[in-house]
């Protein structure tokens, strides 16, 4: 798997942001990363102003063609374009090199995505399979947005094989328009999201997540308002006990 990244971020995710859950552990390790390889991409946008000017001045997009409306309705800058030819080079060389799947994550694409989106496709086009940062969590810290694209591109491939071999068993394999929507698997929020949908990121302590919601929904009762405790042991499956807290 490979991670594509703004040029100059090529560490990004070794660097990470310096988080310590132990401080004072003398024997510290650095955990492996999930990459192969790193691209950088030839490109940057900033944002135009900055939010904690105390007297904001109005911008004129309009005044000045490498000014763009972001998502968030800022003002951004578009310094430097991407070479898309350059990059479909790039692409065709990993393809040749045996990879085919790949973690896409530019500076400020949450709120200007275009870059992102038209390197996906690209991608697409050559036959990856790509996790999108301003897709799957559109935020404006690049870290956990390249951390959450890097752990898709890493997890996907693996359970949509598992999947897709799971579907075989069945008559018609799901894919007719009546079925589509018959497999349904839990995701890491607690909802649930048809099985042609599922992505790594999604899979992430979506056990546990859909034990919360099974408990909530089944032993909590809106008229008692009686408060419940959901403890889950762990494990390879998400195996929920609950105990009812009866107030004094």
């Amino acid at each position: 798997m490979v991670l594509l990244v703004t040029k100059g971020f090529k560490d990004l995710l070794i660097i990470g942001n310096q988080a310590r859950p132990n401080l004072f552990d003398l024997s510290v390790k650095r955990l492996d990363k999930l990459y192969e390889k790193v691209i950088e991409i030839n490109e940057r946008v900033t944002i135009e102003g900055f939010a904690e000017d105390p007297e904001p001045q109005p911008i004129d997009i309009a005044s000045d063609p490498q000014l763009v409306e972001g998502l968030s309705g800022e003002a951004v800058r578009v310094l430097k374009q991407p070479d898309y030819e350059v990059v479909r080079n790039e692409l065709e060389a990993l393809w040749e090199e045996g990879y085919r799947s790949l973690a896409l994550a530019l500076m400020h694409s949450y709120a200007f995505p275009e870059h992102e989106l038209k390197i996906a496709q690209l991608a697409k086009e050559i036959g990856f399979k790509i996790a999108v940062s301003s897709q799957l969590q559109p935020m404006i810290k690049i870290v956990p947005r390249a951390q959450s694209a890097t752990a898709d591109a890493y997890l996907s491939p693996i359970t949509q094989d598992y999947l897709a071999s799971f579907a075989k068993g069945f008559q018609g394999e799901f894919k007719d328009a009546k079925n589509l929507n018959k497999l349904l698997l839990s995701q890491s929020d607690g909802g649930l999201v048809s099985f042609q949908k599922f992505t790594g990121l999604r899979a992430i302590l979506s056990g546990p997540a859909g034990g919360v919601v099974g408990m909530a929904k089944t032993c909590y009762s809106d008229k008692e308002k009686t408060p419940v405790l959901g403890f889950d042991m762990g494990g390879m499956r998400a195996f929920v006990f609950s105990y009812v807290l009866r107030s004094v």
